[in-house]
């Protein structure tokens, strides 16, 4: 092994390197720095060589272009080919190594691994474009300025729990929970495909994770006993028509906030009675979330009573030509929630612990089961759930089998008399403004 004398012996001053050129006649020309290191000008570049021996074997090295690289970071590329051959190994080989060393440690950031996890968990899942940019959304936001530049080898349990725990700190529970759960499948896809061996991410999930478990709380609902008081208070209330419309087409129909506030007319077959929600709407750019079609993914027939067409009929002398159906008072725009929340409050109710728009749901529901003569899977096809059976009536294996086989039911004809009951037993109610026992009103 030989190492070329000369160390520490400087010549090149970076004037000469910056007015260096090549001589009359040659092809290029050799500039001397010392220990080995070369700059090397031609007509239409000027590079780094480095020039040694190990073990008799001559060793001619390209270090880099200058003046991209500088004649001091070129002489710091130099010292390490010279520790390199003092060691015994080939400097070539040892930058060769390093570089792919570099570019396995970017393609095993946690960043890097996250956005491969998250293109192969929405392609697996079939995941919908707006969800999969609002998971890199949440990435983005609030995982990867905190541990997003660093090798997931690298990554212990306290790294990983501190954007978790700082989102629980600030109270934003299940936002926690979800940048749980995107950490732990980014993990799990860095172990599948041999980045780490072992998952430190195991230990803050499940029964004994670092959160808490979060119980659902239950939509503001008022009790069907008071559901004529709020009929006479929906019939008085002071706000705007089309917010009077909305609130009673949604309590008729029992469907969610952004299924009518985003509503199109061509969903709506006024003739046949029938609102056919689509999975996803044609987004508009100035109204946030209004691709928002059908919560759980597919299409949903919801029957219109005599009554929710009358309804229809007033809304389309409003807004016939409007974007959305329940257009507001901003032109192009859907009714807001905020004026949606005011008219329930301006009927006196608290929307967090009385009446919520969503709890309009909940009397429905509540409404059909107590009336004990429609059939349960009905009513949760008509809310949008999946049919989930008799809770309590059946094993749970008896009842994925009933499920399975129960698959294809859509009670289409019980459900259209359903919404129709439904519609009377309020009208009923609203013109006697007494409260009537689901199960004594009759099937008109």
């Amino acid at each position: 092994m030989a190492v070329e004398k000369g160390i520490g012996m400087a010549l090149l001053k970076d004037i000469q390197c910056r007015t260096a050129q090549v001589e009359a006649g040659k092809s290029e020309s050799n500039f001397r720095d010392g220990g080995g290191l070369w700059l090397v000008v031609s007509a239409e570049r000027k590079r780094w060589r480095y020039v040694s021996s190990l073990y008799g074997k001559r060793i001619k090295i390209w270090l880099g272009d200058y003046p991209q690289l500088s004649l001091k970071q070129a002489r710091l590329e130099a010292d390490a080919c010279r520790e390199s051959i003092r060691q015994g190994k080939d400097p070539a080989i040892e930058r060769k190594l390093c570089k792919e060393a570099g570019k396995l440690a970017h393609e095993s950031t946690f960043e890097v691994v996250a956005m491969e996890w998250l293109d192969e968990h929405c392609r697996v899942k079939n995941i919908k474009p707006v969800t999969s940019a609002r998971i890199a959304s949440q990435l983005r936001k609030h995982i990867f300025p905190y541990i997003g530049r660093l090798p997931v080898d690298t990554l212990n349990e306290a790294l990983l729990r501190k954007p978790v725990d700082l989102l629980s700190k600030q109270g934003h529970q299940q936002t926690a929970t979800r940048v749980l759960q995107h950490i732990s499948g980014v993990m799990k896809h860095a172990k599948r495909t041999s980045r780490i061996q072992y998952d430190p991410v195991s230990s803050l999930t499940g029964r004994n994770g670092i959160l808490p478990v979060i119980v659902s709380t239950p939509k503001a609902a008022l009790p069907l006993e008071s559901v004529p008081q709020l009929l006479q208070k929906l019939r008085s209330v002071d706000c705007l028509l089309v917010i009077k419309l909305f609130l009673r087409f949604a309590l008729m129909t029992g469907a969610r906030s952004s299924e009518i506030r985003f509503a199109r007319w061509a969903e709506f077959n006024l003739e046949e009675g029938v609102w056919t929600i689509p999975p996803e709407r044609q987004p508009v750019d100035w109204v946030a979330y209004s691709y928002r079609g059908e919560k759980m993914g597919r299409p949903r027939m919801v029957f219109l009573s005599r009554q929710a067409l009358d309804v229809m009929q007033q809304v389309k002398a409003l807004n016939e030509h409007a974007t959305f159906v329940f257009a507001g008072g901003r032109v192009g725009s859907p009714v807001s929630n905020t004026g949606i929340n005011n008219a329930i409050r301006a009927m006196g109710y608290s929307t967090s612990t009385d009446q919520c728009l969503h709890g309009f749901r909940t009397t429905m529901t509540s409404a059909l089961n107590e009336a004990m003569r429609f059939h349960r899977d009905a009513i949760e096809l008509h809310i949008g759930h999946a049919a989930k059976g008799d809770k309590g009536d059946l094993a749970p294996s008896a009842k994925a089998i009933r499920d399975l086989y129960n698959r294809n039911a859509r009670y289409l004809k019980h459900r259209q008399e359903m919404m129709q009951w439904y519609s009377d037993w309020l009208d009923e109610m609203g013109e006697r403004k007494i409260f009537i026992e689901p199960a004594d009103f009759n099937l008109s």
